[in-house]
């Protein structure tokens, strides 16, 4: 059987990995990366916008050190108002400058808009004041002192408080609710009812405290990061079938590939898909058990599906931006239908693609197209009230 050796073996093509791959193979090692969801070109998951935007010093030291050319850094910029939430009754533009971000809370919520300056003002008070790098140290605490260390930590810094206690009345206002709710969700991309404070999910973010995109979207960070790889003799796989895990003494070592694509070993691997898909690949032996286990309890509460439609731009009215939110009910849970996310990007001189995400339970994942076709004239019917087909 054909056999392939390279020093660092990448398994999916989530951003972390990519980035750390880039920087291997400039420093000399042989990397290869295997895409292993077979839906990775029809873009099944929407481009996450709270990725590190120009304005990181992180980013920018990360593109710097790549040797990324400056044309490409320059066409990331983000666009003048990235994010807009839309109600049925209301348009709220998340832009960068403060007092232009506050003139809008103050239209659409005139009875709120002081506690929610504040609250928004809190915020970066603590992005500011707080060592990102010391709370990074605590997270996934092992032991009774680090969990001591982590809850002390949060506590001087206020960031143990959930949003129901905070000084915004959530409860009677449902749809200002729905709108820190709904930027909480993509904020950490995690999907659950209960979800952490708002503060802690604003410092894991990567961005500099302001919800803001960058051209192009994370797929287009993953091509930059990819073209790296390939540049330094490195190798790109896309929807590659890995039949088994190779392990020799407990040890991962490589895998073998389906068909005849033989096996393909590694000095170091690292696993960069979803922890869930793991679970598939590894052997049935009792030193894997608690592995398992521990994959088994991180099950999401939603999982993501994108639909795509194709419109002539002349259908588009000028005020809709890149990148937006629907919400249809206020008072109704984020899901379904009844949360959309929206991209807009240009496919020709007059075309135009809308890109709608929306959540639903990962049991899904299994279920055939037919079952889709409900939601899909549900999203329609919304397209046609916000775009005048």
């Amino acid at each position: 059987m054909l056999e392939r050796y390279c020093d660092t073996l990448i398994i999916g093509t989530e951003l972390p990995g990519l980035i750390t791959g880039a920087f291997l193979a400039r420093r000399g090692l042989t990397v290869h990366v295997l895409d292993i969801d077979l839906f990775s070109r029809n873009e099944k998951e929407p481009d996450p916008f709270c990725v590190a935007h120009l304005h990181s010093k992180l980013l920018r030291s990360i593109l710097g050190r790549l040797n990324i050319p400056e044309n490409d850094i320059q066409w990331l910029q983000a666009t003048d108002s990235p994010l807009q939430v839309i109600f049925p009754d209301k348009r709220i533009d998340l832009a960068s400058n403060p007092v232009t971000f506050y003139e809008e809370l103050e239209r659409e919520f005139p009875e709120d808009q002081e506690k929610l300056k504040l609250f928004y003002e809190n915020l970066a008070r603590i992005k500011h004041e707080v060592e990102t790098q010391q709370l990074y140290s605590l997270i996934l605490p092992t032991s009774f002192r680090e969990r001591r260390q982590l809850k002390k930590f949060a506590k001087a810094h206020g960031l143990d408080r959930r949003l129901s206690s905070l000084d915004l009345p959530l409860n009677e206002n449902a749809a200002l609710k729905s709108f820190i709710m709904a930027q909480l969700k993509l904020i950490t991309q995690t999907h659950v009812d209960s979800p952490f404070s708002f503060q802690v999910a604003e410092l894991l973010n990567p961005t500099e405290g302001e919800i803001l995109s960058i051209q192009g979207g994370h797929h287009f960070l993953k091509k930059l990061f990819l073209e790296r790889i390939q540049g330094h003799e490195g190798a790109y796989r896309p929807e590659a079938k890995i039949e088994s895990l190779l392990f020799k003494n407990g040890i991962f070592e490589g895998v073998k590939l389906s068909g005849f694509e033989g096996e393909l070993l590694a000095r170091y691997i690292i696993w960069n898909a979803q922890i869930k898909k793991l679970a598939d690949f590894l052997p049935k032996l009792f030193r894997f058990r608690k592995l398992r286990k521990t994959i088994a309890s991180t099950k999401p509460a939603a999982h993501w599906f994108t639909a795509h439609y194709e419109v002539p731009k002349a259908f588009l009215p000028p005020p809709i931006k890149d990148n937006l939110i629907y919400l249809h009910d206020a008072k109704r849970p984020l899901f379904e239908t009844n949360f959309l996310y929206l991209q807009v990007k240009e496919t020709g001189k007059e075309t135009a693609r809308l890109s709608v995400s929306y959540l639903m339970k990962p049991e899904a994942l299994e279920a055939d197209e037919e079952s889709f076709a409900p939601v899909h004239e549900t999203i329609l019917t919304i397209l046609r009230e916000l775009i005048p087909f």
